[in-house]
């Protein structure tokens, strides 16, 4: 009885082992049915070319959100789920932030192949462009070295003979394995500068004298970089509070029509140039100086004539490369009364030539007579 009692304690603990394993095969079985994402990253980059910054180049990208279009052009007849341009992603959705801290920029590629049953082995062709959205004002976007506005990228899907034939992605920058390899976009950031500057004359004009002069910028897209100006005359009141800085930054804000405008008041006086640096390319802007022709002679800081503009570029606008200058001058003078009108001096001098040739011919008829 004790034998039996024995064999079936064994017989139960056996079976409870074998019940115990057959749970735990089915919970790893389980799991490695579960579908793996395939997933590959590659990288591009992103170049910024920077023309003409008068402060270097440091911190003077854009900060900007680039936008990105992916196309799938070749892919293998087997693969009809249709999603084939979504299974590239650029960046974040396909579209990459740049700080503006830098002239490079590592931009990741990642190719999803969703899930294990869903992908067929093959390659797959894609064209990236970048989107030429004029974010920012004086740049030019998405150009490579030989193909404007173009990273090929070809991906290889196929079985990997050493692991269980599992689906393996590499992916390449390039039309072909080792064909058209082009592997960054290049935008080109131009810049430009203004130069204002005064002069004074007249007998009557003091190089002392202040004049406030407007200057406006106006962009049709945003100024993503500093604008600064330097080298005006510093404007302070009465209790010594700084009311007009010779120097500073423009503010750019958007207008009533869509656009983006900078506008600061600077202080000049005769022999004063200020400066405006890294002024994006294609900006315009309007000089215009407060009226100082109130007043006479006596008048401090007025009775001047009429403001006279000279311009180096009559369409005002800012080109790559540009030191654009607009010379304004202010005339303060009068005439000095010598008591002979110079408008009689002709009739003058040929009453005096008279006189003193009848003067000659009456000496000469005394010598005779005597």
């Amino acid at each position: 009885m004790k034998t039996m009692k024995k064999l079936f304690a064994l017989l139960l603990a056996l079976t409870l082992c074998l019940s115990l394993g057959v749970c735990a095969f089915a919970e790893e079985t389980e799991e490695t049915e579960e579908t793996t994402p395939i997933e590959a990253v590659e990288y591009f980059t992103k170049t910024y070319v920077v023309n003409n910054a008068t402060n270097g180049t440091a911190n003077i990208v854009p900060a900007e959100t680039l936008t990105f279009t992916v196309e799938c052009t070749g892919k293998p007849d087997r693969y009809t789920a249709g999603d084939e341009d979504d299974l590239l992603v650029v960046g974040d959705g396909n579209t990459y932030a740049v700080s503006g801290a830098s002239l490079t920029y590592e931009i990741p590629l990642t190719f999803n192949g969703g899930v294990t049953t869903g992908l067929e082995v093959g390659y797959y062709y894609y064209t990236i462009t970048e989107a030429n959205e004029n974010t920012s004002q004086g740049v030019e976007y998405g150009t490579t070295t030989a193909n404007e506005n173009v990273i090929y990228v070809t991906v290889l899907v196929s079985y990997d003979e050493t692991n269980n034939n599992a689906i393996d992605v590499k992916m390449y920058l390039a039309q072909s394995e080792g064909v058209g390899k082009y592997e960054s976009i290049e935008n080109t950031y131009s810049l430009g500068s203004l130069t204002v500057s005064k002069t004074v004359t007249g007998n009557l004009s003091d190089t002392r004298d202040v004049f406030l002069v407007d200057v406006t910028f106006t962009s049709a897209s945003a100024v993503n970089s500093t604008v600064s100006y330097s080298g005006g005359v510093e404007v302070t009141d009465d209790e010594g509070t700084v009311t007009v800085p010779a120097s500073g930054t423009v503010d750019f804000v958007v207008n009533a029509a869509g656009g983006y405008t900078g506008a600061v008041t600077i202080a000049v006086s005769d022999g004063t140039d200020v400066v405006f640096t890294d002024i994006p390319e294609g900006v315009t802007y309007t000089v215009v100086e407060h009226d100082y022709t109130d007043g006479d002679e006596n008048t401090a800081n007025g009775g001047y004539d009429k403001a006279k503009y000279e311009y180096s570029d009559e369409n005002e606008t800012i080109a790559s490369g540009d030191t654009d200058t607009v010379t304004i001058a202010n005339n303060k003078g009068t005439e000095v009364r010598t008591g002979v009108s110079l408008d009689s001096l002709p009739y003058v001098l040929v009453l005096a030539a008279v006189l003193a040739l009848g003067g000659v011919m009456i000496a000469r008829k005394r010598r005779v007579e005597e």
